[in-house]
């Protein structure tokens, strides 16, 4: 349990502590109660609670109080999309402008591998630089909770040392005849009870010299006390105090309940001897002789004189005792406390709303806008396109409109003007781009150099211009090496090794405005030498090989490449290497198999990277990948002309193609795997199809119980432990859509103390999978914190380092009552 838990637990059950105490205390006033018996249950059952608030607020429901906090919409958990395979959830809009937009490849060079990632928009203040690290923002909580600790601490030591004290008097003394649990001992002068499950009447030796009545009149008010369970509740008061030795509750409590179980045991002795004044009389000589011959053990005992407010305590025992109640009284009023007392452990003061960072909110503003925009531009007439040329005309640097314009030219120019006059429109747009504004998304060239020579050279020549400026950013750099990977490798290869020499660790930042994540340089760089080696030209896309160029092959340019892949032992380059010889480049008509090749590259990597699933899965070979394919088709995850929402009637059957796959693909893909009904069940309740929901969530239970018997019967390692890491997610995310939150938090915290023991593979971007992403927003929106943040904390430390910002930044942004920036974006989108 965290410093903040625990700070948060006691600020928690203090604000509810108070309100039970406003309410008894109001119960009693307006019934006008003076039975001291009866205030005295009142009261103990206001401590019990107190006692056991810290136990259950967490899971307590919460009747608000008034706070005055700001009003931050927050809405409750929703349908989202279905779950994305990679291992994080993108801002929504980010996710779909990456898709969709003319610059979706987003620096992936030949992979075309692109993936979306947490950030919604980078072009904002970064998260590192709006809040604290994570342990300088806790720091205080820690010393507060190390304070209380140590306090309550003192506080308890000194109350073990008292029943230390009380069980050496008790064992001390000598049973007095005839009296039965009534004791003798040297070591007192006034009649005491100590003891708290087995308690005994302690009286001093003096005792036989003492006259009938007098005795008779002690016996009924120590025994009244055992009868009354007083020690306990005194040990009861007293513990809660060193608990709460900060609220003044507690201190009164203890203080007020043994007042008032003195006033109680008094009424029993007068109600018994019938003669105030006697016992009265008895009183005052107990003090008096209490006062001249020394103290008694005064926090462990309950003895017959209390010097608190002693005068009140003697007129109220010359007073005659109170007049009894009715049964129906005393069952009105008993059934009206412990409502009561259940209404002010109910009560509490709401969490504030996380609150929302302006900043981020003006770029998800502007995310939505692109978003819009790109919608609209697909729908544009030639009229509209003419008009938006005049309005670029006039101003340049609109470059709202200049996306709308190559949005347009891209998706619908050539169906509606023609080739020619397509590609003269679009062509100044872009050149101006690259001119003006060459770290935008607005400068991917879109043909190769024979569709467009004259363009191509112009472009060249402005790439070039670029990046011999002694200030060019890695970001051009790596735009640059973008354009010329088709044509010029070598070229590419000089610009891609500036950028790493400039930023080794890169590219910085990891995720780029457009919400893509981009691959490392020498990831890209293994890939542009594999290109090369096929001899993949101008007329391949970035993300199949389908024609080559012997030219190409067989350049210098290409066996330089070989001897860089052959020589490496740098795993990102081995890395981008085999994906593309294994998976790009699979079907090219070379004299070679690049698939073989492919093959060796990935041996190399698994030896300088056993963790790397990538390099095992190319390595599984051939039958591996037929069985893929296979469970691809049986789980029709590409069937052609599946809509995105298409009802479930047209949908195969799930569970039945899950149970033909083998166990040793469920446990390879279990992540994407264990995610698919979920994401079903989301859809059709987008499509308010109940049924269909609820089946799929029951499936997607199911699935996950079928992974869980396979990850407890498989080795233990980094894969297996990431595995059931997601599971924990996956039960608590179902738990939370059955409205089960304790259960979502006990599955989180599981999942965090798997986290700790499941390293990222490291070619993957996370090690945690899209649904834990879900599982965080939907706690957080019910209110949860703590064990978001404990999460986002373990996930961290397994983590690249630009995720580890991320993580961190999240989880100290949740402990400082602000939104992380993903959970605000998720937010904006579900509005």
């Amino acid at each position: 349990m965290t410093a903040a838990v625990i700070l948060d637990t006691l600020v928690e059950a203090s604000t509810r502590a108070l309100v039970v105490a406003a309410l008894v205390a109001l119960a009693l006033a307006t019934f006008r109660v003076k039975v001291p018996a009866i205030r005295h249950a009142a009261w103990t059952a206001a401590l019990v609670a107190m006692l056991l608030l810290p136990a259950v607020s967490g899971w307590m429901p919460t009747l608000p109080l008034p706070a005055w906090v700001p009003d931050v919409r927050v809405l409750g958990p929703a349908a989202v999309s279905t779950p994305a395979t990679a291992s994080v959830v993108a801002s929504p809009v980010a996710a779909r402008l990456a898709e969709r937009s003319a610059g979706s490849v987003e620096e992936t060079g030949a992979t075309g591998r692109a993936v979306t990632t947490l950030a919604a928009d980078s072009s904002g203040p970064s998260a590192s630089a709006q809040v604290p690290p994570a342990a300088r923002a806790s720091t205080w909580r820690e010393w507060t909770v190390i304070a209380w600790l140590v306090v309550a601490c003192i506080l308890l030591l000194r109350e073990l040392a008292g029943a230390w004290v009380a069980h050496r008097l008790a064992s001390s003394g000598v049973p007095v005849d005839g009296e039965g649990q009534v004791f003798e001992s040297p070591r007192i002068i006034s009649p005491v009870v100590v003891g708290v499950l087995a308690p005994r009447v302690m009286v001093p030796s003096s005792w036989p010299q003492w006259g009938a009545g007098v005795r008779e009149m002690v016996l009924l008010h120590e025994r009244a006390h055992v009868t009354r369970r007083d020690p306990l509740v005194a040990c009861l008061a007293r513990v809660n105090r060193a608990v709460f030795w900060f609220h003044p509750v507690a201190w009164w409590l203890e203080r007020h309940l043994k007042t008032v179980s003195e006033k109680a045991c008094d009424e029993v002795v007068v109600r018994a001897v019938r003669e105030p004044r006697l016992y009265a009389a008895m009183l005052v000589e107990m003090a008096r002789r209490l006062q001249r011959d020394g103290r008694r053990v005064a926090w462990q005992g309950i003895g017959i004189v209390d010097s608190r407010r002693f005068e009140d305590r003697v007129d109220r025992v010359l007073a005659g005792p109170s007049p009894e109640l009715s049964r129906l009284r005393k069952a009105t009023l008993t059934g009206l406390c412990a409502l009561l007392v259940a209404v002010g452990v109910a009560c509490g003061t709401p969490v504030p709303p996380l609150a929302e960072d302006p900043e981020l909110a003006k770029s998800i503003t502007r995310q939505y806008a692109r978003l819009a925009d790109y919608e609209a531009a697909q729908k544009l007439t030639l009229e509209q396109v003419a008009e938006l040329e005049r309005v670029v005309a006039a101003n340049p640097d609109d470059l709202r409109a200049t996306e709308k314009l190559i949005t347009f030219y891209s998706q619908r120019g050539q169906k509606l003007m023609g080739w020619n006059e397509m590609l003269a429109a679009r062509r100044p747009h872009i050149l101006r781009m690259i001119a003006q504004h060459p770290e935008s998304g607005l400068v991917r060239w879109p043909y190769v150099r024979r569709l467009d020579p004259d363009g191509y050279d112009q472009a060249r020549a402005l790439w070039l211009a670029h990046t011999e400026r002694p200030d060019v950013s890695t970001h051009v750099l790596s735009e640059a090496a973008t354009f010329f990977e088709r044509s010029e490798k070598p070229l590419a290869e000089q610009l891609l090794l500036r950028a790493q020499a400039a930023d080794p660790d890169g590219p910085t930042p990891r995720v780029a405005v457009s919400g893509v994540y981009r691959l490392p340089w020498a990831r890209r760089l293994g890939a542009l030498y594999a290109m090369a080696i096929v001899g993949s030209d101008g007329d391949s896309s970035y993300d199949t090989v389908t024609t080559v160029s012997t030219e190409v092959m067989r350049s210098p340019f290409a066996k330089h490449a070989r001897q860089k892949l052959d020589e490496s032992t740098d795993s990102d380059m081995l890395l981008g290497a085999s994906e593309f010889l294994s998976r790009n480049a699979a079907n090219a008509k070379v004299d070679f198999v690049p698939k073989d090749l492919g093959l060796v590259y990935a041996e190399r990597l698994l030896k300088l990277n056993p963790a790397s699933e990538t390099a095992r899965r190319i390595l599984a070979g051939p039958a591996h990948d037929a069985e893929y394919a296979r469970m691809v088709k049986l789980l029709g995850q590409t069937a052609p002309g599946l809509p995105l929402k298409s009802p479930a009637s047209t949908r195969p059957d799930e569970n039945a193609a899950f149970e033909q796959l083998s166990d040793a693909l469920k446990l390879e893909y279990a992540h994407q795997l264990l995610w698919q009904p979920y994401g079903l069940a989301m859809r059709a309740y987008d499509q308010n199809d109940e049924p269909a929901a609820k089946a799929a969530l029951e499936n997607f239970k199911r699935r996950a119980e079928v992974i869980e018997r396979l990850a407890a019967a498989a080795p233990a390692s980094g894969a297996t432990a990431s595995i059931v890491a997601d599971l924990h997610i996956a039960f608590g995310t179902y738990a939370m859509r059955q409205g089960d939150r304790r259960e979502a938090v006990r599955r989180l915290t599981m999942a965090t103390t798997a986290a700790a023991t499941a390293p990222a593979q490291a070619d993957s971007v996370t090690g945690i999978s899209a649904g834990a992403t879900r599982l965080t927003h939907d706690l957080l929106t019910a209110g949860e914190r703590e064990s978001v943040a404990a999460f986002y904390d373990a996930v961290s430390k397994n983590v690249e380092p630009w995720q580890r910002r991320v993580f961190e930044d999240a989880a100290a942004a949740i402990r400082a009552g602000r939104m992380p920036r993903e959970y605000q974006s998720y937010l904006a989108h579900m509005r």
